[in-house]
């Protein structure tokens, strides 16, 4: 159809020679898959629905018209396992341009994408993941968006600052001992565990707006364990 060959098009023209798959739990049309599974070299490196994988027009513009609407500088966030779908590298390179776009950050769980972001332009990378900051910033990235620094702060910032003056020996050290404190965070979904342990920490009363809830006993009391192990700031 028109639509099939429009979504070709334009897969095409941003994947070139990868392999595209279609997922459905019917015989159907490209148009109309429910998923579209992209593998370059046999790596998964994109998964949406056709639309979202053929419309980063459209994510480009949503976020430059907010840049263009707005007073004070915006950090585009990429977390497609939040969204269902990732802001490419390409779409990312050209909202750089835009002077009111400050930096992005990069949850999508690859230190690949900094590499592939940083290759394009020189956006600040920020990690989306405490787990990856080290990582990220030993390609390029120059800071997070934690989750940590709720309970954790002076140890986050001793870790970007030791990171950033490209002391990775001591970063890696400092890493190690935080790493089940960061999986911890996230034993549940996201915020819960870092309202929980803020709670436990007497930081603030545990409240949550539904869906969210609080968490289980056994998980509760497995973060009362990590955060045993955890300084005091």
């Amino acid at each position: 159809t028109e639509t099939d060959a429009k979504i070709r098009s334009a897969l095409e023209k941003r994947f070139g020679s990868a392999t595209i798959i279609l997922i459905s739990h019917r015989i159907t049309t490209l148009s109309k898959a429910d998923q579209v599974l992209v593998l370059d070299h046999g790596r998964v490196s994109q998964l949406g629905t056709p639309e979202e994988l053929g419309r980063q027009e459209g994510l480009y513009r949503h976020f430059a018209t907010i840049a263009d609407s707005c007073d004070i500088p915006i950090v585009i966030y990429n977390v497609p396992g939040r969204s269902g779908v990732s802001v490419s590298a390409e779409t990312i390179a050209r909202l750089a341009k835009n002077c009111n776009v400050a930096g992005v950050k990069e949850a999508s769980g690859s230190v690949d994408r900094v590499s592939e972001i940083l290759d394009l332009c020189d956006i600040p990378v920020l990690s989306g993941d405490d787990a990856l900051t080290v990582p990220m910033m030993s390609v390029g990235a120059v800071g997070v968006v934690s989750v940590a620094s709720n309970i954790i702060p002076k140890e986050m910032k001793q870790l970007v600052d030791l990171c950033n003056a490209g002391a990775f020996d001591q970063a890696r050290v400092m890493h190690r001992k935080l790493y089940r404190f960061f999986k911890a965070m996230f034993v549940e979904t996201n915020p819960i565990p870092v309202k929980a342990g803020m709670a436990i920490r007497g930081l603030l009363d545990e409240e949550y707006r539904l869906p969210l809830c609080p968490p289980s006993d056994k998980n509760r009391e497995f973060l009362r364990q990590i955060l045993a192990d955890v300084p005091v700031d």
